[in-house]
């Protein structure tokens, strides 16, 4: 890869670890539990068509 690319991957990279997790809810909108009793939350996907 040029500097150029390692530099916009760089740039992908940051911007995609900012995302913040997302809430597991069901269909109701109720938060899921996991084993412990803690609310359940995931990285968000990236949907690319």
């Amino acid at each position: 890869m040029s500097s150029e690319e390692l530099a916009g991957l760089e740039k992908l990279q940051d911007y995609v670890n900012s995302f913040v997790p997302a809430r597991c809810v069901n269909r109701a909108g109720d938060p899921i539990l996991d084993a412990k009793g803690n609310e359940r939350a995931e990285k968000r996907l990236i949907v690319v068509p």
